[in-house]
């Protein structure tokens, strides 16, 4: 469950009808518009349902899959409702259901090696996305709470004319401690919109929680 707000600042907004020229020569934006603005705030329930299975035996490879729905009540994102050129019919502007799966996996080469693949695939209306790469995680020790982790994935998008195509390759790098995991990863565009970013990748910061790790190599409890 979710509550979504928006807000539009009109201070700087500047109309035809507010253009005078004054008595000493001075023009600008000077009077007050006449222009019906709508309101500038507004709020909106949004829904959303998910099912995850994990499958994690001890000390063997592990499985983890999931779907969900986003979106489910397609909320209405317009300030205002606007009227369609041909029918003339007031018509809402609905935040598209979005339908997401995912399944990664876990992968123990030795007690210090492990493989972790991965796989996203989203669609929302006419969009649709697939990530698909892995992860490396090498810990330190067998009984270290320390790792690094490395990873390489490739993403590709619905292109508007193309079809599905490859839009950038992906790299992470990052540092594994307690059960956190702080990671920085880097996107390397491949697409034509590779241009208008001046051949500029993004640069994402991560930091997430990995739950209980149970180690079978420990014989006692750590503190």
């Amino acid at each position: 469950l979710g509550i979504g707000q928006r807000n539009i600042n009109y201070s700087d907004l500047s109309f035809e009808d507010q253009f005078s020229i004054r008595p000493n020569g001075s023009f600008g934006y000077f009077n007050d518009t006449r222009e019906e603005l709508p309101p500038n705030n507004i709020a909106y329930f949004d829904l959303n349902a998910g099912i995850n299975y994990s499958y994690a035996p001890r000390g063997r490879a592990a499985l983890y899959a999931g779907a969900a729905v986003h979106h489910i009540t397609e909320p209405d994102l317009s300030f205002a409702t606007r009227d369609d050129d041909e029918t003339n019919v007031a018509v809402e502007q609905p935040l598209r259901q979005k339908y997401s799966a995912h399944v990664a996996g876990s992968i123990p080469v030795t007690s210090t090696f492990a493989v972790l693949p991965r796989a996203l695939f989203q669609v929302q209306g006419p969009h649709v996305q697939a990530v698909l790469g892995t992860n490396v995680r090498l810990a330190t020790d067998e009984f270290s709470s320390v790792a690094f982790h490395l990873g390489s994935w490739v993403r590709g998008v619905r292109n508007v004319e193309e079809g599905l195509g490859l839009d950038a390759v992906v790299a992470l790098v990052g540092f594994e401690y307690k059960n956190v995991l702080l990671g920085t990863s880097y996107d390397i565009g491949l697409s034509e919109f590779t241009a208008g970013s001046r051949g500029r990748g993004a640069l994402e910061i991560s930091l997430a929680y990995l739950g209980n790790y149970e180690n079978e190599a420990l014989s006692c409890p750590t503190f």
